[in-house]
């Protein structure tokens, strides 16, 4: 082995470092500067992938879109298992989701309720009478009606003043 003191780097004998700064100086020598910038030496190099500074190539279009009818909610026919209906009031939606057996197992299980809890408040349950599928409509219908309309308290729905006389909660159900 060698000691530090004895060794000696390996020499390249031909190359020098002056000949590697020469290489570099006449590679600055170029005559790109008198090429036209639409000559067809540009047109006709290839096309080499540099990375990210390449632009992707743009995709091709998508198909245009033609339906055969107009885009959106079709009112004149919904299909639904049972057969083709025409919906056009707002309970012919509402009754796509709340099916008649669905109101009634509600209206079955509000008034089984009543009967097993009236007892313990004889005030509220003094006048009761059976709940129907056409008043839990009604009262689904004011729900969503005092949700849209704002008043003070929910009295004022059945108030017969004149400010209030538009509210029509008191033509589809008593308040009490």
């Amino acid at each position: 082995m060698d000691s530090d003191s004895d060794y000696q780097p390996e020499t390249d004998v031909d190359s020098s470092d002056d000949e590697v700064w020469e290489l570099i100086d006449s590679s600055d020598d170029s005559d790109d500067e008198n090429i036209p910038p639409n000559s067809t030496l540009n047109a006709t190099q290839p096309n080499v992938n540099y990375g990210y500074d390449v632009l992707d190539t743009m995709p091709e279009a998508p198909a245009s879109f033609l339906p055969e009818r107009v885009p959106g909610i079709q009112l004149d026919q919904v299909r639904t298992r049972d057969s083709a209906k025409q919906f056009f009031r707002a309970i012919d939606f509402f009754k796509l989701y709340f099916t008649m057996d669905i109101v009634l197992q509600i209206c079955q299980y509000t008034n089984t309720y009543a009967t097993e809890h009236g007892l313990q408040k004889p005030s509220v349950f003094q006048s009761w009478y059976k709940l129907s599928p056409d008043e839990f409509y009604r009262f689904c219908g004011l729900i969503m009606y005092a949700g849209i309309v704002q008043v003070p308290n929910i009295e004022r729905f059945w108030s017969t003043k004149s400010l209030y006389n538009g509210l029509w909660a008191r033509a589809f159900m008593s308040r009490d």
